[in-house]
């Protein structure tokens, strides 16, 4: 049971100009329960600025208003304006509830990570016949999961492994269980083909139970009974099995020397933390079985003043609710709230690793220096870039946030328009957005821009999101003329619209930045013109990418729908039961019947349609 009490007391006061405090928490805090909850710390606007779980919700908050340990409390305190807490009937519950919260406010004070579903796995189904496949998600109860891996190359790279080995398949059932014939994967070797009955069921069985034994690391117990086939494939003088249960052998352990860790018997992720110029990193080591499954890289976003302690604890709390747990994890300090966090996760966490255990965590330090080094220097050169454009454009502050608009077509056809937006780190491709421009003439580009401009600026408007300091349209005064327009009808006046376009020839050195005053500014060797360059191309091969997509999609759409008697609703059935137009063209008359709303005459004519030379 969860319930909600609240209590808050606005009373802002000021000394010496600044804000201290703004409600009365004496107050607040003589009626708070001392139960198990989460915690909402609010600003003077009623805004989310942080949240927090707590054993005893009275005692934590109490730690807040005593003499804070560092800056960032401090800030955070003196702009407190209310306190919202929600019970909890356990510590474990509020950490749940507090972890679903973050991702879903995500306020400034909080420790912010990218969100877990972005992990990927390998995912085996629970049919007769088990498919193999990648997986991105919430973990759920249909089907076995192994991960997560620490990026999709990994990932992909076991697929192909054990397709390679063990044959097993990789389609999905509206394929699978549609086919009458072998597929391609089947005659280059890649798949047994059970979907058409040429390996018993057994047979099929015996290679998931050994494809998933190798991801469990247990080669040994595979490579035994390989070569124990091996060798009565060889007595009954049956070479050719022999020669193929051989090779897959050999393929073995050559893997295995290549990814072996001596030492090392455990699952084990080893995560090292470090901090520079405000920064953090964090490296994880995934070692499975004996295997290095290789590393992951995270910058969580955190408060000025944050300490790595308080990293660890969120970034362990929050990977490991929702991924699963591996027999032991080491880090590269010692947390304070460690026995409470390995109590939450329910696995051992260590802060002293000894021999090969100490050498993989150094591993995982040096290489979280290298990637913050990296990526701090990255960011310095983009910081420098924007610096440059500031006096290009003779600003009076560097600009945090520039976004690019550019509009893709053919003959008018399939119109999109691409937002890509850009801040003093670089590419903020989580921002990227594409829009289907409608209800305009064919290769009408300033009717498109208009569009995309009104769309983009009124809801962020509607939804009080963040404006850009700079408005980039890849385009002359055309374009940019309809962005002024834009601007100035929804009464925006903080950002600067300005236009990049082609000169002569359409060389990179003639180009020349549009002004809203009608100045423009010609081509200069200067970090600052570069950035815009840049953002210019990238919007543009974003909307290209968009347009692509857009006419691949209704290409494939219109084959089905210039066959007589397919409508929209008949389209969408047979392209979601065969699984695309391979599918479909692969099914027998027999099969396009089982499709619903398909009568025997209709799939006579689909067939017939899709199979004309």
């Amino acid at each position: 049971m969860i319930g909600t009490y609240r209590l808050g007391f606005i009373a802002t006061f000021k000394q010496n100009g600044d804000l201290i405090l703004s409600f009365d928490y004496r107050l607040f805090l003589s009626a708070t329960t001392d139960l198990p909850g989460v915690y909402f710390m609010l600003d003077i606007n009623d805004k989310i600025i942080y949240i927090g779980k707590a054993k005893n919700l009275k005692n934590r908050l109490t730690t807040y208003f005593n003499k804070a340990s560092d800056n960032k409390t401090i800030q955070m305190v003196q702009q407190i304006g209310n306190i919202k807490t929600t019970i909890t009937e356990t510590e474990n519950e509020a950490l749940v509830l507090e972890n679903n919260l973050i991702k879903k406010h995500r306020p400034k004070y909080n420790i912010l990570f990218k969100d877990d579903k972005s992990y990927p796995y390998i995912k085996i189904s629970d049919d007769n016949y088990p498919q193999f496949k990648l997986y991105r998600g919430v973990i759920k109860k249909r089907g076995k999961f192994y991960g997560p891996y620490p990026n999709t190359t990994a990932a992909k790279s076991t697929l192909s492994l054990l397709q390679k080995i063990f044959k097993i398949r990789l389609c999905e059932n509206t394929v699978f269980n549609n086919r009458s014939r072998a597929c391609l994967l089947h005659q280059i070797d890649r798949c047994s083909a059970p979907c058409v009955s040429l390996i018993s069921d057994k047979s099929y069985q015996d290679d998931v139970q050994n494809a998933t034994s190798l991801i469990d690391g247990k080669d040994d117990k595979i490579i035994k009974n390989l070569i124990k086939n091996m060798e009565q494939a060889s007595s009954l003088l049956l070479y050719e099995d022999a020669v193929i249960y051989r090779n897959k052998i050999q393929f073995l352990q050559k893997i295995r020397q290549e990814q072996k860790i001596s030492g090392i018997k455990k699952n084990i992720d080893i995560i090292a933390c470090i901090k520079k110029d405000n920064k953090f990193c964090i490296c994880v080591f995934y070692i499975r079985d004996n295997k290095n499954e290789g590393n992951r890289i995270f910058y969580p976003k955190s408060p000025i003043g944050e300490i790595i302690d308080n990293v660890l604890y969120a970034f362990i709390s929050k990977y490991y609710l929702e991924s699963g747990v591996p027999d032991k994890i080491i880090i590269n300090q010692k947390i304070i709230e460690q026995t409470l966090l390995e109590q939450n996760i329910k696995c051992k966490i260590s802060n002293n690793p000894k021999n090969f255990e100490k050498k993989i965590l150094n591993l995982s330090i040096k290489n979280a220096q290298l990637s913050l080094n990296s990526f701090l220097n990255s960011k310095f050169n983009m910081l420098n870039k924007f610096k440059k454009l500031t006096k290009i454009l003779k600003l009076k502050q560097v600009p945090q946030l520039i976004e690019c608009f550019d509009i893709s077509h053919l003959a008018g056809t399939d119109t999109v328009a691409s937002c890509v937006v850009f801040d003093n780190n670089g590419a903020c491709k989580k921002l990227y957005r594409k829009y289907n421009i409608t209800g305009i003439k064919e290769s009408d580009d300033y009717a498109a821009m208009r569009q995309v401009l009104q769309r983009r600026y009124s809801r962020l408007l509607k939804e009080d999101k963040d404006l850009p300091d700079i408005l980039l349209v890849d385009g002359g005064a055309g374009q940019l003329q309809q962005a002024k327009d834009i601007l100035d009808n929804l009464g925006i006046e903080s950002v600067l619209p300005i236009g990049l376009f082609k000169g002569e020839k359409r060389l990179a050195a003639c180009d020349r930045i549009l002004l809203p005053t009608g100045e423009k500014i010609s081509f200069m060797k200067n970090e600052g013109f570069y950035l815009l360059q840049q953002i210019r191309d990238e919007s543009h091969r974003f909307a290209i990418l968009s347009h692509k997509a857009k006419r691949a999609k209704r290409i494939k759409s219109s084959i089905l729908k210039n066959i007589p008697g397919i409508s929209d609703i008949r389209s969408k059935n047979l392209l979601q039961y065969f699984g695309g137009i391979d599918g479909i063209k692969s099914a027998s008359i027999q099969q396009l019947e089982k499709v619903p709303g398909i009568k025997t005459n209709l799939a006579l004519t689909i067939y017939q349609q899709l199979h004309k030379k």
